[in-house]
């Protein structure tokens, strides 16, 4: 999938993969792609599964362009993870939240409020000055 991306062969891919964390394959996967970690077990049906759910846990992966519309459509399923080369850093213990001023120390490098309470009260005065 990784080869596949990298030479233009594909300009956007999903795959369907066994969540096997300690594989190598799936380690240079989280490091270049995005990845949702499904909520629930898929049920395949066949002869061979009789329709339950697998005995593994899945993940998807992505490669594209379009990352949000990724988290869009798979986000309902499981939870969203950036791959390891676009991780943020964290705040310093020096950043303050722009609503209440509490520190944002260990927070994401781009946090600006430090709680949904705040983000919340921050969107109200936006829109109360527009």
């Amino acid at each position: 999938m990784i080869g596949a991306y990298d030479r233009g062969d594909v300009s956007a891919c999903v795959a369907l993969f066994n969540s096997m964390t300690g594989a190598r394959w799936f380690d240079a996967m989280a490091r270049q792609a995005w990845r949702c970690e499904l909520r629930k077990r898929i049920a395949f049906y066949g002869p061979a599964t009789g329709g339950g759910p697998g005995m593994r846990d899945q993940v998807f992966f992505y490669l594209g362009a379009r990352p949000e519309r990724f988290g869009a459509v798979f986000g309902e399923h499981g939870r969203i993870v950036p791959p390891a080369s676009v991780t943020q850093g964290v705040t310093g213990p020096g950043a303050v939240c722009s609503v209440c001023g509490r520190s944002l120390g260990g927070l994401r490098a781009d946090a600006v409020v430090c709680s949904h309470r705040c983000r919340s009260r921050a969107h109200r005065l936006r829109a109360a000055r527009a």
